[in-house]
C-alpha cells in the first residue's frame, strides 16, 4: 500500500528564511499571512484542501496500477507528512494545525491517537521497535514519545533547535535520531538520553535527512541546491550531489546502493551511492516534495509533486508506469513496510481509478479464449563525542567525557558549543 498526504506543497517560505533562499523567490507570487511569498504558483481555494490516501498499488497484466483503499482524514488543513509503523498496521501523519494522529489500517483507518503540537508538524517518524513516534516541528523543537501504549502518549523528550525542524530519522537501530533544520545543520541525538552527539553544518536550510539502511550514513537534502552523504561515525562528508535548484528530499534504496533525491528543478534523480554518479532521472510537472523506494527490492520509486500528482515509475528504464490524482499539493508519499513488489489481479478495471496507468494497454483477449481465466504473470558529525552513547555503541575507544560537540567543517574538525539534542499535504519543504 502507499500512502499520501496533500495541502500545500513544500514551498512556503517564512520570513525569518535568509536571503540565501531569495533566488528562488517569485516576484508574482501571492503572498499569505506569516509568510514571504510563496515560489511555484498562485494559491488557489482546492489547495486548501488537506487529506491523507492510502493505496492499493497493484500489477495487472503487467502493468502498475491502483485504487484508493481509504481516506484517513480530510478538513482538517493540510497534512505536510505521513510515516508507516515497521509491521504497517498504523500510519501517522502531520499537519499545519500542528496535529498528529495515528491510524489503525486494520480498522478502516480508525483513529487511535491524537497528539497536539504547538506548531506545524512538519515531519513524523516511528522507531523501529514502534515504540516511540518522534515529531518535528516549526516551534523549533523535536520531541520524541513514548507510544507503546494503546492510545496513549507520553512525551519523553523536547529537543530544542534553532529553527523549524524539517526532518526526523531514526537509524535502523533505533539509538539515535538525527533531525534536518531550517538553522543549516542536521543534529543527531542519543535516543535514550536525549543528548546531542554530533552535528553537520550546510550553508543552507536542511530540508530532510535519512538513514542508509546499514546506519553507515547519512544523506541529506538542502536548499543550497545539493545533496550530501556523511559518514555517520566521523561526520566526514563523502558525497556531494549538485542539482539544477533546492534538494527536497532524500531516500535510499532499500539495499543502500542507490540514493534517490527530489528536487524544485522537476526533477527526482537516482546516483550510484558509492561514486555519486546519477543513473537515472524522473521528470515531473513541478517541484518534487517526495521520495520513496518500493520494498523489499525497490524495483519502483514513488514521488509526490507540486503539481497535484504522485507517480510511481519503474527504477531501471525509468518508464513513469502510473499517476495518482489529487485535490491538491501531494506534500508526501510512504510506502507500507510490508508491500510487495507484485501483487497480480484478475484483469478487471478497478472503479472509480483514481490511478492513471501510463503504459500501453493489454491486447485485447483472443476470440476463442475463455473468460473464465486469464492467465496472469508470475508474481514477481562532525566526530563522535568523546565518551558520547554514539562512541560507546559504535565501539571506539575513548578516553575522556565530556559535553562538547564536534562540529564538521568542510576539510577540518573542530570544537564547538554543546547543546541538546537531536502523499499529507502542506508544507513539505518550505517548512518555512
Amino acid at each position: 500500500m502507499l500512502a499520501t498526504t496533500e495541502g500545500a506543497p513544500q514551498s512556503w517560505i517564512t520570513p525569518t528564511e535568509g536571503t540565501a533562499r531569495a533566488n528562488v523567490f517569485n516576484t508574482k507570487s501571492v503572498v499569505v499571512p506569516g509568510y514571504k511569498c510563496r515560489v511555484f504558483d498562485k494559491v488557489h481555494a482546492a489547495d486548501v484542501v488537506g487529506c491523507t490516501r492510502i493505496f492499493d498499488v497493484t500489477t495487472v497484466g503487467g502493468a502498475c496500477t491502483g485504487r484508493q483503499k481509504m481516506q484517513l482524514s480530510r478538513g482538517g488543513g493540510w497534512f505536510l507528512c505521513a510515516a508507516w509503523r515497521g509491521d504497517g498496521l498504523r500510519l501517522a501523519t502531520g499537519s499545519e494545525e500542528g496535529l498528529v494522529q495515528v491510524f489503525d489500517t486494520e480498522r478502516q483507518g480508525a483513529e487511535e491517537l491524537q497528539l497536539r503540537m504547538a506548531a506545524r508538524v512538519c515531519s513524523v517518524a516511528w522507531s523501529p521497535d514502534g515504540s516511540r513516534l518522534a515529531i518535528g516541528c516549526a516551534d523549533r523543537t523535536t520531541r520524541v514519545y513514548d507510544v507503546s501504549s494503546v492510545g496513549k502518549g507520553v512525551q519523553e523528550h523536547k529537543l530544542p533547535h534553532g529553527d523549524s525542524v524539517r526532518c526526523v530519522a531514526w537509524n535502523p537501530s533505533g539509538s539515535l535520531l538525527a533531525t534536518a533544520c531550517n538553522d543549516k545543520f542536521v543534529r543527531v541525538f542519543d535516543a535514550e538520553t536525549g543528548n546531542q552527539v554530533m552535528q553537520l553544518p550546510h550553508p543552507d536550510s536542511v530540508w530532510n535527512v535519512a538513514w542508509s539502511p546499514n546506519g553507515a550514513r547519512l544523506a541529506t537534502a538542502c536548499a543550497d541546491r545539493t545533496a550530501r552523504v556523511f559518514n555517520s561515525t566521523t561526520g566526514d562528508q563523502e558525497l556531494l550531489l549538485r542539482h539544477g535548484d533546492g534538494v527536497r528530499c532524500v531516500a535510499w534504496s532499500p539495499d543502500g546502493s542507490k540514493l534517490a533525491t527530489g528536487c524544485n528543478d522537476k526533477l527526482a534523480r537516482a546516483f550510484n551511492a558509492v561514486t555519486g554518479e546519477e543513473v537515472q532521472k524522473f521528470r515531473h510537472g513541478d517541484s518534487v516534495t517526495w521520495v520513496a523506494w518500493q520494498p523489499p527490492h525497490g524495483a519502483r520509486l514513488a514521488t509526490g509533486c507540486s503539481d497535484k500528482l504522485a507517480r510511481i515509475f519503474d527504477v531501471e528504464s525509468g518508464a513513469e508506469q502510473a499517476r495518482l490524482r489529487h485535490e491538491s499539493h501531494v506534500s508526501s508519499v510512504a510506502w507500507s513496510p510490508t508491500a510487495i513488489e507484485e501483487t497480480v489481479l484478475p484483469v478487471e478495471p478497478p472503479a472509480e481509478p483514481i490511478l492513471e496507468p501510463v503504459v500501453a494497454e493489454a491486447p485485447a483477449e483472443a476470440p476463442a479464449a475463455s473468460p473464465a481465466a486469464v492467465e496472469a504473470p508470475a508474481p514477481l558529525v562532525d566526530r563522535v563525542v568523546a565518551g558520547s552513547v554514539l562512541g560507546k555503541a559504535l565501539g571506539i575507544e575513548t578516553t575522556a567525557a565530556g559535553p562538547d560537540v564536534r562540529t564538521v567543517e568542510s576539510g577540518a574538525i573542530g570544537l564547538g558549543d554543546s547543546s541538546h539534542m537531536a502523499s499529507n499535504s502542506k508544507d513539505g519543504a518550505a517548512e518555512a
